[in-house]
Parts: C-alpha cells; sequence; structure tokens
C-alpha cells in the first residue's frame, strides 16, 4: 500500500512583540529649563503598545529591580503605577523575592524598567527568572524595556553605561538574548561632550567595544528613541525630544549612521538578523581604534 506524507509545514513565524526605550526621559526640542515627564515623549508608544493588555483587562506587570539612584523598589513601583494609571494601563509589581513562572500567567505584558543594569541583571539571575521572561516572550508575551531594561534585552550587558556597583564580585554578563545585537541607551555623539574634557568619548567605549567582540554589531540608541520589534522585523522610532536623528551602528572598525525622522519607522532589521555564515576575523587582526 501506497504511504501518504504529509507535507511539511512552513516555520512558525516569530512572535516577538517588543517596544525598548532607550530611557524614560528625553530633553530634545525642549526649551531651556523644562524639566521632562516621565515616560511623556513615548506616551503614545506605550498606550499602543499596551492597548491588547487593556482591552482584555489584563494587568502589566512592572520589574523594579534596577532601582535607580538605589529608590526602593516598592517606591519605584508607586512611581511607574501613577503614570501608567494616566494612561490607563493596569500594573501590578514583580514580588521582592523574584519572578516566579506564577507571576507571568494572566498578565497582559511585562515592563522592566530603567536604573543600574548590575543589579537588576544579578537579581534576575538568582532565581532563574531570565529563562521564564525568555521563553515567555519568545512566545509572544509584550515586552517594554527602558534603560537597563533595553540593555538586558541583548546577548549581555557589556554596552551598558553603568558601573559595576553591587556588592558581589562576580557576576555573570550573560542577558535575555532576546535581540541579536547590542544596545548602548543614552548615546551621545561627540558633539555633546564638552571639548574640553578629555577622558574617552562614548564612540570610544563602542570602538573598543567592537575591537575585542569582532562582528557584533552595536546600534546607539540616543534619548527620545527606541525599537519597536514585532516578529522578524525592527523598526526605529524617533520622537520630537530626541536628541539626534542619526543613531549610530558601530562594527568592527566601521561606523555608519542610519538616518532617521520624527514620526517615521525606520526598518533596522538588517542590523538584528541571524549573523550570515562565515568564519569572523580574529581580532588581533584588526586595528585598536584611537579616541
Amino acid at each position: 500500500m501506497r504511504k501518504s506524507f504529509k507535507k511539511s509545514s512552513t516555520p512558525a513565524k516569530p512572535k516577538k512583540n517588543m517596544l525598548l526605550l532607550s530611557g524614560s526621559k528625553a530633553t530634545g526640542n525642549m526649551a531651556d529649563g523644562a524639566v521632562p515627564g516621565f515616560l511623556d515623549f513615548a506616551e503614545d508608544w506605550i498606550k499602543e503598545f499596551f492597548d491588547p493588555a487593556v482591552t482584555k483587562g489584563k494587568p502589566v506587570l512592572f520589574v523594579p529591580y534596577a532601582r535607580p539612584s538605589g529608590v526602593s523598589e516598592e517606591d519605584y513601583f508607586k512611581k511607574v503605577k501613577a503614570r501608567f494609571d494616566e494612561m490607563g494601563i493596569a500594573t501590578v509589581c514583580a514580588p521582592p523575592e523574584g519572578i516566579a513562572a506564577k507571576d507571568l500567567n494572566n498578565i497582559g505584558g511585562i515592563f522592566i524598567g530603567g536604573g543600574h543594569t548590575y543589579t537588576l541583571l544579578h537579581k534576575l539571575q538568582q532565581n532563574g527568572a531570565l529563562a521564564l521572561i525568555r521563553r515567555k516572550v519568545e512566545d509572544g508575551l509584550p515586552y517594554m524595556g527602558s534603560s537597563a531594561g533595553t540593555i538586558i534585552a541583548c546577548p549581555t550587558i557589556k554596552t551598558t553605561n553603568d558601573m559595576p556597583c553591587p556588592a558581589h564580585d562576580v557576576i555573570d554578563l550573560k542577558a535575555l538574548g532576546l535581540i541579536r545585537a547590542q544596545l548602548n541607551c543614552h548615546y551621545m555623539d561627540d558633539a555633546m561632550h564638552d571639548p574640553k574634557h578629555q577622558g574617552e568619548t562614548r564612540d570610544t567605549r563602542l570602538k573598543e567595544f567592537c575591537a575585542f567582540n569582532p562582528g557584533v554589531p552595536v546600534l546607539g540608541l540616543y534619548e527620545g528613541q527606541a525599537l519597536r520589534i514585532e516578529g522578524g522585523k525592527t523598526h526605529l522610532l524617533t520622537s520630537a525630544r530626541c536628541r539626534g536623528a542619526k543613531p549610530p551602528v558601530f562594527t568592527d572598525n566601521r561606523r555608519e549612521e542610519i538616518d532617521c525622522q520624527i514620526g517615521v519607522p525606520q526598518d533596522v532589521s538588517e542590523i538584528f538578523a541571524p549573523k550570515k555564515s562565515g568564519a569572523p576575523k580574529k581580532s588581533s587582526d584588526r586595528g585598536f581604534p584611537g579616541p
């Protein structure tokens, strides 16, 4: 008897649904002395992103573990809850003992706030929360990050601007790995540095990273910018409060700028696409970038 074979089904499309903010405030195009509001520049993006959660009556889980400036997790949640209430989005707080599988059920999304990247990553590593979050987000759970919460979506936190201040001496720098490139939040170009300052600029530091990590791209996100990831597509969003319209991509010894327009999503999917086959050159084959 002749056997019948089913045709192989096409691979399921990626389900990732992410909004990654460079930071929670932006001062571009503001009058001198004006104070930027918390998440004001991104309010429309956030409302649209979490609209399905609001429609379904599900809260967003806020993760306060980064604790900016050392504030308590409780006070950090109060600040975020008040702001999200203004936007009509319900929130619940991640428990102080750490995130368990049950905490990721019956929620409409997760928001990991900014602050101190090492503190955030260490706490998520302590009870295996990284793997739990990764699986949920890869399966379609909406993920919003800001600053530190954006950096930990990368393969590692090596391109954070923070110092490793926590008391523990050793920390695994591997993060969620939800995107394939590194990011640098709160990016500052050379024109933003005081020319009298003799220390390293951000460009110098990112070029150093690339010299030691050949083949790994780094995208600098100005304040007021964000990444919007939907499946296999990644777009760069630029608000009217953005401090720069030409964010750079560093790879090996190259620095290339992306020409962005306010309010126009820019497709940057290629930066985050899987690496092409072929062995990368050894770092010893490359010149070390100067300042």
